[in-house]
């Protein structure tokens, strides 16, 4: 694999440093992965192919041990790393993917179609120039073009994070829904409902069944 590194003359923030890695990416898509995502075998081909799946995803997000809607085994719920994340990985590859339409990706690792970033612009610096709501803002903007986020359910990416951002992927502190809700006054009910039908339900139990 070739590898470019680039690095930067002053701190740009999490933010901006994102936009500037979409701009050098050209006209390819975009994989945002955090640096205590651990992936596993055939990850990124898996998101590719779901992104390509249908022409109005605009983002696309695998399982996780801890990815709020997209944690596995249970749903809105941060389990530790897995000590084999391979074996986790070969029972959601095992199964046929349905790529499920969720509300929000999850920034841990998330792909990014370049015809959406090209269509809606990347990330909003001015309001979320420090960090935190950034993701789910233009994940808002994207579905008010008409573009959804999908998860890729036969990928598993394992993810160190950080349990106490809870389901709804924000910072503590009432600033970072404060700025998204200002943009996005529906986003809360979004995710709650979806949170509370908990559509994903069918995919673990078939993913764990798998596993025993």
């Amino acid at each position: 694999a070739h590898w470019d590194v680039h690095r930067q003359a002053r701190n740009l923030g999490f933010v901006g440093t994102a936009n500037r890695g979409m701009a050098l990416a050209g006209d390819r898509d975009v994989v945002l992965l955090n640096s205590d995502a651990i992936v596993t075998p055939g990850w990124l081909g898996r998101l590719a192919a779901c992104a390509e799946s249908d022409r109005r995803i605009a983002s696309v997000t695998p399982w996780s041990n801890n990815a709020e809607i997209a944690s596995l085994p249970d749903f809105c719920r941060a389990a530790p790393v897995p000590e084999h994340p391979e074996r986790w990985a070969a029972a959601c590859a095992a199964v046929e993917p349905e790529y499920p339409e969720i509300p929000t990706a999850v920034g841990f690792c998330m792909l990014l179609r370049r015809r959406c970033i090209d269509e809606i612009g990347g990330f909003d610096e001015q309001r979320f120039g420090r960090g935190y709501g950034e993701e789910n803002d233009w994940c808002m903007r994207a579905r008010d073009r008409g573009w959804k986020h999908v998860l890729c359910d036969d990928a598993f990416v394992a993810h160190r994070g950080n349990a106490s951002f809870g389901p709804l992927g924000l910072a503590p502190g009432p600033e970072s829904m404060q700025r998204l809700l200002a943009a996005h006054p529906g986003y809360l009910e979004l995710v709650r409902d979806f949170i509370d039908a908990d559509p994903l339900a069918p995919l673990r139990r078939r993913i764990l069944d798998g596993m025993e």
